[in-house]
């Protein structure tokens, strides 16, 4: 879902899975579709085929939905035992969303239409919730604090601190899920039972 300009449905279908995409956009959908199978629609929609799907993708998706919870239920419900969910999206836990606070760019609904902003921990209940076993979390990103604390112009040492602080907040931030994009993997467990 929200397969944009199509370079993840390239890989996927060179790696021979059948790569489907959703996305709201018909200009998006009509210059991806001489390559792909796609449909045009909201993320709702996926509720609409009950046919079973291996994997789900949402590519900065789920932060601009009213109920991103009901709709990887409703993607979870579609996978097989051991099928993926995989997002991704700005992470509201990240050190630049921390250190900018209300100023954060993602709250500007008008430019990014952002309508919730989830940390990894946020993530991780919302998968849970639809039945889905987190496997793999990352965050990645860099940190621009001249950027963050409005002094992009700073110039000589203080410029230089500033500089040399983004790269150890750089290196720190995906050990500590600090980074500024958050990617979260889920799977269908499969049921307990008697061997």
């Amino acid at each position: 879902m929200g397969f944009g300009d199509g370079t993840f449905l390239d890989p996927a279908a060179d790696m021979g899975w059948r790569a489907i995409g959703l996305e709201v956009s018909v200009e998006a959908a009509a210059k991806v579709a001489p390559r792909h199978r796609v449909a045009v629609g909201t993320p709702e929609s996926i509720a609409l085929d009950p046919a079973p799907v291996d994997v789900v993708t949402f590519w900065d998706v789920l932060e601009h939905l009213p109920n991103p919870g009901a709709v990887v239920k409703q993607a979870a419900g579609r996978l097989p035992e051991g099928g993926l969910v995989a997002a991704t999206m700005p992470s509201a836990a990240s050190f630049t969303a921390r250190i900018e606070r209300g100023r954060w760019r993602y709250y500007d609904l008008g430019t990014y239409g952002h309508l919730v902003h989830l940390s990894p921990r946020h993530l991780r209940r919302l998968f849970e919730q639809a039945g889905l076993e987190v496997i793999y979390t990352e965050t990645t990103g860099s940190v621009d604090l001249r950027h963050s604390v409005g002094t992009s112009s700073a110039k000589g040492i203080r410029g230089a601190v500033l500089d040399k602080l983004s790269g150890v907040l750089a290196r720190l931030a995906p050990v500590m899920k600090r980074g500024n994009t958050l990617l979260m993997v889920g799977r269908r467990p499969q049921p307990e039972g008697p061997a």
